[in-house]
C-alpha cells in the first residue's frame, strides 16, 4: 500500500477524496459517519439554544422581609424604602405591615424556617407610588398566614389590598394550598371595627381584583367573632367605593366567624357599599358564622339612601353557600338585636352548579344547575357542569322532558342523590366527563308469580342493569272448590278414626 494517495481535481474535490481515503483505511462506513456527525449537529443545536434562551431568561430578585419572602422579575425586591417595591412599616403592637407598592409582578411566600406568618399584614398597593390606574399580578404560594393581633382581641388583616390607594387592578394567583386564619376568641370590637376581614378588598370604586389559578385559599375565622374570611368592610364615612371581585378558578373556601359571612361586606356608616362579587369559574364554599349569611351582606346599621348592597353575580363553577341563620346567598342587617334581610342582589346565570341552603328571592335565577335545600332545579335549557362537583346524600334532581344536562370533557359529577331523567343527560361518552354511577333507561324482565290458596299473585319487574323492581298486575288467591271440601272432611275424619 502506498505511503500517500496523490489526489487530482479541485480543492473541495480533494479534500472530499482525501477524507474518504482517511476513513477507508481506518475501516469506518461512510454511512456510519454521516449518522455520527448528524447526532453530533443536533446535539451542538440543542444545548445552543438552550443556552441562548438560558441567557435570556428574565432575572428574579428574591428578598427576605420579615416572615416573608418576596420575588419579582420586574422590581429588586432585596431593597425595601418608602419608593421601593417593598416598603416596611405601619406594624403595631410588634407586628410588621410590608406593602407592595408598585406594578408589576410578585410572588409571596414564607421566609425560610417560618410555617407560619403571625405578625405580618401583606399590604398589595400597586397604585401607591405609580399615581393612576395600574396591574399587578401576586402569586400566593403555599402561604400560611394568621392575621396578627393589634390588641387584645382585635386583628389587623394578614392581607389587604389596595387600601387608600388609585385605582388598581389586582391578580391573586393561587399556587399550592394557601391558609389565612384568625387568631381563636379574636374580636374587633363589632360595628365599628374596619380590619374584620382575612382578606380585606379595596375601597376605590374601579378597582377590579381577579382571584385564580391551579392552587387554594382557605380563610378560616370560625372561633372568632366579628371577622369574616374575606370582603369589604367600612373605613368611616369615606367608603363610597364599590370594588370588583372576580373568582376565575381555583379552590376558595371561607368560613366567618361569629355574625359574619364567609364571602361578603359588612357595612355601617351612611353611604357605604357593599361589593360587586362575580364568580366565573372554580369551586368555591362560602360558610358564614352564627346569624350571618353564607355569601352577601351583614349590615349593622340601616343605609342611607344611595346605598348600593352587594351584588352576587354567578356565571360558572361549583359554588356552595351555607348561611347561619340567615340565606346561603343574600343578606341581613342587625339592628335592635333583630337581624331581618337586606336585598344582595345578583344572578346566576351560566354554567355554575350551586348548593346553597336557601338563596334570596333578590337573586335572579336565570340558568344554571341550582340545589335549594337539597333540592335541584335545572335553569334554563342547557347547563354543562364545568367542575368536578358530588351531588350530596339526600338530594334531588328532575331534568324535565326538553331540557339537557351535560359534563365537561374530563370533569366528573359524583352522585350520591336522586336523578330522574327525564331529558337529556350528556355524560360517560365521547366528547363529554362522567356521571358516577351511570344514569340509564331502565330494561325491566317481568316474571309472573302465581297465585295460591293463601297467597295472593303478581308480576315482579326487575331492572337487570341496576336491579330496581316493582311489582303490579295482582291476582286474589285461589277458592276453595267442592273437591277440595270433601278431601278435607276425608283427611279429618281419617285422622279422628285413628
Amino acid at each position: 500500500m502506498p505511503a500517500f494517495v496523490r489526489l487530482r481535481g479541485t480543492k473541495p474535490q480533494k479534500a472530499k477524496r482525501l477524507y474518504k481515503a482517511i476513513l477507508t483505511k481506518a475501516g469506518i462506513p461512510m454511512k456510519t459517519t454521516k449518522q455520527i456527525l448528524a447526532i453530533l449537529l443536533a446535539a451542538f443545536l440543542t444545548f445552543g439554544m438552550f443556552a441562548i434562551s438560558a441567557s435570556a431568561a428574565e432575572p428574579m430578585y428574591t428578598g427576605i422581609h420579615g416572615e416573608l419572602r418576596i420575588s419579582s422579575p420586574d422590581h429588586d425586591v432585596s431593597k425595601e424604602g418608602n419608593y421601593e417595591a417593598v416598603d416596611l412599616g405601619g406594624g403595631t403592637n410588634g407586628n410588621m405591615v410590608v406593602w407592595l407598592q408598585k406594578p408589576g409582578r410578585y410572588t409571596v411566600e414564607l421566609a425560610p424556617g417560618v410555617t407560619e406568618a403571625t405578625h405580618t399584614t401583606l399590604m398589595i398597593v400597586p397604585a401607591m407610588r405609580a399615581g393612576a390606574a395600574v396591574q399587578a399580578e401576586v402569586t400566593l404560594r403555599n402561604l400560611r398566614m394568621r392575621a396578627p393581633l393589634i390588641s387584645s382581641k382585635s386583628i389587623e388583616p394578614a392581607i389587604y389590598l389596595n387600601y387608600g390607594s388609585s385605582y388598581s387592578n389586582i391578580t391573586l394567583k393561587l399556587e399550592g394550598k394557601n391558609v389565612l386564619t384568625a387568631p381563636q376568641g379574636a374580636d374587633p370590637g363589632g360595628k365599628y371595627h374596619f380590619t374584620n376581614y382575612l382578606i380585606n378588598f379595596a375601597v376605590v370604586d374601579n378597582d377590579t381584583i381577579c382571584i385564580e389559578g391551579s392552587g387554594s385559599l382557605t380563610l378560616d375565622a370560625r372561633g372568632s367573632a366579628n371577622i369574616g374570611g374575606m370582603g369589604k368592610t367600612f373605613q368611616g364615612n369615606a367608603c363610597e367605593g364599590y370594588p370588583k371581585i372576580n373568582i376565575n378558578s381555583g379552590v376558595i373556601t371561607a368560613y366567618g366567624g361569629e355574625g359574619m359571612p364567609g364571602i361578603g361586606a359588612s357595612n355601617s356608616a351612611t353611604y357605604e357599599n357593599g361589593l360587586d362579587l362575580r364568580i366565573n369559574g372554580g369551586t368555591v364554599t362560602s360558610i358564614g358564622g352564627q346569624g350571618a349569611p353564607g355569601i352577601g351582606d351583614m349590615i349593622y346599621e340601616w343605609h342611607e339612601a344611595g346605598a348600593r348592597f352587594t351584588s352576587v353575580t354567578i356565571t360558572g363553577g361549583a359554588v356552595t353557600a351555607i348561611g347561619n341563620g340567615a340565606p346561603g346567598i343574600g343578606g341581613c342587617i342587625s339592628e335592635d338585636s333583630a337581624v331581618r334581610a337586606v336585598a344582595t342582589s345578583g344572578a346566576i346565570n351560566g354554567d355554575a352548579v350551586v348548593f346553597a341552603n336557601s338563596i334570596q328571592n333578590s337573586i335572579d335565577l336565570t340558568r344554571g344547575l341550582v340545589f335549594s335545600n337539597n333540592v335541584g332545579t335545572l335553569y334554563g335549557n342547557q347547563v354543562t357542569v364545568t367542575e368536578d362537583v358530588t351531588f350530596p346524600a339526600g338530594s334531588s334532581l328532575t331534568i324535565p322532558a326538553g331540557k339537557t344536562l351535560a359534563v365537561l370533557a374530563g370533569k366528573t359529577i359524583w352522585n350520591d342523590g336522586t336523578i330522574t331523567n327525564d331529558g337529556t343527560v350528556l355524560a360517560n361518552t365521547p366528547g363529554y366527563g362522567n356521571l358516577i354511577p351511570e344514569l340509564h333507561s331502565h330494561s325491566y324482565a317481568a316474571v309472573v308469580i302465581p297465585p295460591t290458596r293463601t297467597v295472593q299473585g303478581c308480576t315482579v319487574h326487575t331492572c337487570h342493569r341496576c336491579g330496581d323492581q316493582y311489582v303490579d298486575s295482582f291476582t286474589p288467591v285461589l277458592k276453595r272448590s267442592f273437591l277440595d271440601w270433601i278431601l278435607y272432611i276425608f283427611a279429618f275424619g281419617w285422622i279422628w278414626m285413628r
